[in-house]
């Protein structure tokens, strides 16, 4: 399957960190920027209609997607939302997929000996 790579510079960082969003009047949040981002993308493919969420078990996460979504008019399709993180691992094995990235937070709790 061909589909577009969509990237944004992340400029902001997370100011408002409270559970329901309110824009900061004196600093970027890190919310900005996937506004900015999801607002191109619908700008260059106007037919879009939503945004699948990784988010599994952060309400933090999911409701700032939800809240961007919103104001784009966009759906949150967050798929994996409460999955049993186990059942959810070992589907994704089964299912054969092959995930390369970097996660800053995967190395903690993790020993080097």
């Amino acid at each position: 399957m061909e589909l577009p790579l969509f990237r944004g510079d992340l400029i902001g960082r997370p100011v408002a960190t409270e559970m329901h969003y309110t824009k900061p009047l004196d600093a970027r949040d890190e919310v900005e920027d996937l506004y900015d981002l999801l607002s191109d993308v619908k700008r260059q493919m106007p037919l879009i209609e939503g945004v699948s969420v990784g988010a599994i078990l952060s309400d933090y996460q999911r409701l700032r997607v939800e809240l961007v979504c919103q104001k784009l008019g966009l759906k949150s399709l967050a798929y994996m939302w409460h999955r049993d993180q186990h059942d959810l691992l070992s589907d994704i094995i089964e299912s054969g997929v092959t995930a390369v990235g970097n996660l800053p937070g995967l190395a903690v709790g993790l020993c080097t000996g």
